[in-house]
């Protein structure tokens, strides 16, 4: 394990949720919902790296599968996680929607909630 690359990883992920706190208040929603999946993925990759397991992929699922070898992973992480996978892509690549169409207040507020559940159940993993 490499203590530079684990505070790399932790420094990125708060800069990230500070970025999608900042977003949710400005107003740009798709932003602030591609935030909040990136400060999930950065400390999950701070876990694995601390821990000296591979981390070269951006689903969150991936990820956190890696961290529960057992694959007991509660349901509302497993549902927390399928929500903000979906936005890694979505938030960049919109299709043919408008991105402000996409990507409500509310939908900003739900992605605002499930990173604060999978931090904390990051935190717990550790």
């Amino acid at each position: 394990m490499s203590e530079e690359e684990y505070r790399y990883w932790l420094e990125a992920s708060e800069i990230d949720l500070e970025t999608a706190q900042v977003s949710f208040k400005a107003g740009i929603y798709s932003s602030c919902v591609f935030h909040c999946q990136q400060a999930v993925e950065k400390k999950l990759k701070a876990i694995l790296a601390y821990s000296g397991k591979p981390k070269f992929t951006h689903s969150l699922t991936n990820l956190m599968e890696l961290l529960v070898e057992s694959g007991d992973i509660p349901e509302d992480i497993r549902q927390a996680i399928s929500e903000l996978d979906l936005h890694y892509t979505h938030s960049q690549y919109p299709g043919i929607t408008s991105i402000k169409k996409l990507y409500s207040k509310k939908k900003a507020e739900d992605a605002l909630v499930w990173a604060d559940l999978l931090l904390k159940y990051a935190d717990s993993l550790q």
